[in-house]
């Protein structure tokens, strides 16, 4: 029960994160960068640390989905075997991933920028784009499994499993026609799932469990 109440404190926790970094990306960025490399390295020339607590921001996103994810996983493991290790593989993936995308971007930048290299920067650019693409497909198919494991056992609201597959459906589409549609559920979804992660409460067996220990 621990683990639910860590992962229920990091599911509302992580809705902040994207807010702020919107915030940072508004006081780095004046106006639109559009991947030109001259405006990019203007950008991160003049305001460098806000470029890494971007970076850093998404880690700390991507870790604290992990932790509600073994919290889900905790929950959920004995009656959704195969959809709670798909969920808890794509998170951990996810976490990983992002880390690469920031260690690139950062590292990447500090070496084009001295040498003002266009074709360098195209070269990161096209590498650090991939990855997130990568982890926005990732997250996607994160909320089809966490939805299917709720349908299926039960551990929680079967309306909030039908948000993660909402979730998952126009993430996918996200991919066609671009909107951030599909960022606004996934903030509804993990509060609604970090308030119930902090209101479970241990099924009998689990507390006769706790007792004769």
């Amino acid at each position: 029960m621990k683990l639910q109440k860590l992962g229920g404190y990091a599911a509302i926790a992580s809705v902040f994160i994207p807010f702020v970094i919107v915030f940072f990306i508004a006081q780095s960025v004046q106006s639109p960068l559009n991947n030109d490399p001259a405006k990019w390295m203007a950008a991160y020339t003049a305001a460098p640390a806000y470029f890494i607590a971007i970076g850093l921001l998404f880690i700390i996103w991507l870790a604290l989905g992990l932790i509600m994810a073994l919290a889900l996983y905790e929950l959920m493991q004995n009656r959704a075997p195969i959809f709670t290790r798909l969920m808890l593989i794509t998170a951990s993936a996810c976490t990983v991933i992002v880390t690469m995308y920031t260690v690139i971007s950062i590292v990447g930048m500090r070496m084009i920028i001295p040498t003002q290299d266009v074709s360098a920067f195209r070269a990161s650019l096209a590498i650090t784009t991939g990855l997130q693409i990568t982890v926005g497909v990732l997250s996607a198919w994160n909320c089809l499994f966490i939805g299917c494991a709720i349908l299926k056992t039960r551990s929680l609201s079967r309306g909030l499993g039908w948000l993660y597959l909402l979730t998952f459906i126009v993430w996918m589409v996200h991919f066609i026609h671009s909107h951030g549609i599909q960022f606004v559920l996934l903030i509804i979804a993990s509060v609604w799932t970090g308030i119930a992660l902090l209101r479970q409460k241990p099924e009998p067996a689990l507390k006769e469990m706790a007792t004769s220990r």
